[in-house]
């Protein structure tokens, strides 16, 4: 008879909690459609991160509705930040010259030229007429499963 290691009741706790932030996660990136929240860059399975919106420092839970997806970069950068004072941060990014400034000032520039890039992709689209989102989430997607998107 083999013996099943014992395991603890938090242990089990951690591996529901990690299990329902993939799903939640996961969930989050079609409903933003591939794109980080923050950046708006494309996303993949590899490269998404699922943000608690309201930190969990701040009392957020892990639920469906406080999971949003997210680049690495921004989730580092937004860190106990509740998500719209980041937005708002990230719409009209501080100007001193801090490390947190300077890398939310990326996050607006990235921001700005991937908002333009999506524009201009789906208003191509729409004079060829075909649904811009599923040539634009193909291409994103195939190179996720090869190793990463490149920013």
């Amino acid at each position: 008879m083999t013996r099943r290691p014992f395991r603890s009741q938090a242990y089990k706790a951690r591996r529901n909690e990690e299990e329902r932030l993939r799903l939640y996660r996961n969930v989050a990136l079609r409903l933003q459609g591939w794109r980080c929240l923050y950046c708006h860059c494309p996303l993949g399975r590899r490269t998404v991160t699922g943000d608690h919106a309201i930190s969990r420092k701040a009392g957020g839970e892990t639920t469906q509705e406080n999971i949003k997806a997210a680049c690495g970069r921004c989730n580092v950068v937004k860190d106990t930040m509740h998500w719209q004072a980041f937005l708002k941060l990230v719409e009209a990014p501080p100007y001193d010259d801090t490390p947190l400034a300077r890398a939310i000032r990326s996050i607006a520039f990235d921001r700005r030229i991937w908002s333009l890039t999506w524009m201009a992709c789906e208003r191509i689209a729409a004079q060829v007429g075909i649904d811009p989102a599923p040539p634009m989430l193909a291409a994103f997607i195939a190179a996720d499963n090869k190793g990463g998107v490149r920013r």
